[in-house]
């Protein structure tokens, strides 16, 4: 019999940084930052002649453009709020290019990147986004599973899967402009974000393909803060975040909650050098909660034959439709238009959904035909098993 073991103890990824463990340096001007331009409502950064970052004066996500001789591509075009919002953008992109917009990706699914989606294909563009994205609200036109290329004149754009701050995350490369946008695994003005998809080895992932793909001359454009940033900063950031989780999980062992831990001095370094200065307690605190809700887990052992009896579709009474699915070794709970959680178990039939702050559980029935009891912390919703 094939058993799954599902490893549910504080299991950070643990790997050796050449960092002083007790020295934490500021972010260093690493390169000289490409010239930037002052608009009405947004900011400007040339990375080459047909690729931009745009940036909202009141709205934090960088905005890819590249300028093709038939047609602009977006990256994460989210300028606002609202419509109105949208069109100042599509404004911005006009001072560059009046091109048709023909193509928008989404590093991954939040709407604080995806929000202006449906508004853009209005327009006529086609919305590129990973498959997990059609378990979220935002609206896409075309999708993929693991990588997807497109050739605009002279440059080729790849877009690799790897999830770490969403299922649905998504590496975008510029091979001639040697650019790449990263999304929300790297921000230069925040924590590390790593508490719904890949973890913290999800993170790490993440960052090493894109150092994979960097030269010293290669421009790295994070999802907030800084329009665009370098390899050598990306290697900075990296070490910080090992460092962070392993201070987590040495605190975490010795017992210390979250609520101690941020009092801790090399955590509160580390803190300021993410946020680039002070946080208050409580974000700090709640950061911490949201980090051990992704990575401590108690131990269970479930064989794959009981895992394989729970997976399959469910429909609650009002219409709502659940998937219990198992890929890679990992029972995933999904909802199209909704959600995507991975669940872990605590007994056969009785799981948690990782990275959920309070807790939500699924409880399966053991009677036939098979129902699911879903508790997300607010209401609870029973669903019967119809596949």
């Amino acid at each position: 019999m094939n058993f799954i073991k599902l490893t549910l103890k504080a299991a950070f990824v643990i790997i050796i940084s050449a960092c002083n463990q007790n020295k934490y340096t500021p972010k260093l001007d690493l390169a000289a930052a490409p010239e930037q331009r002052e608009f009405a409502n947004f900011t400007q950064q040339k990375i080459n002649d047909n690729l931009y970052v745009l940036k909202a004066n009141n709205y934090n996500t960088n905005v890819g453009v590249f300028i093709g001789n038939k047609g602009i591509l977006l990256i994460d075009p989210m300028f606002g709020f609202n419509t109105e919002s949208h069109k100042q953008l599509v404004e911005a992109v006009k001072t560059l290019s009046n091109l048709p917009i023909t193509h928008v990706l989404n590093t991954h699914s939040h709407a604080d990147h995806s929000g202006a989606n449906a508004f853009f294909a209005e327009l006529g563009a086609t919305i590129i986004s990973q498959n997990n994205a059609i378990y979220t609200k935002t609206f896409t036109d075309q999708t993929f599973k693991d990588t997807y290329s497109i050739s605009m004149d002279d440059e080729t754009i790849t877009l690799y899967h790897l999830p770490a701050h969403t299922f649905d995350d998504v590496l975008i490369h510029f091979a001639k402009n040697n650019a790449v946008f990263m999304g929300d695994t790297f921000m230069t003005n925040s924590f590390p974000h790593f508490y719904y998809g890949g973890g913290s080895k999800g993170h790490l992932n993440f960052m090493e393909k894109t150092l994979k793909l960097s030269n010293a001359q290669t421009t790295i454009v994070p999802a907030h803060g800084s329009l665009t940033t370098t390899k050598a900063a990306l290697q900075d950031y990296k070490a910080h975040s090992i460092d962070w989780s392993r201070r987590i999980l040495e605190l975490h062992q010795k017992g210390q909650t979250p609520k101690e831990m941020a009092n801790d001095t090399q955590l509160l370094t580390l803190s300021d050098y993410f946020n680039n200065g002070k946080v208050s307690s409580d974000r700090l605190t709640q950061t911490l909660e949201k980090t051990l809700s992704v990575e401590r887990i108690s131990s269970i052992t479930l064989s794959e034959p009981i895992i394989l009896n729970l997976t399959g579709i469910y429909k609650a009474s009002n219409g709502n439709v659940f998937e219990v699915d198992f890929i890679e070794n990992n029972i995933y709970f999904k909802s199209k238009g909704n959600f995507m959680y991975q669940l872990l178990p605590l007994s056969e039939n009785e799981f948690i959904i990782k990275g959920q702050v309070p807790e939500k559980q699924v409880l399966f029935t053991t009677d036939m035909p098979k129902q699911l009891i879903y508790n997300d912390g607010k209401s609870r919703m029973e669903a019967r098993k119809i596949n």
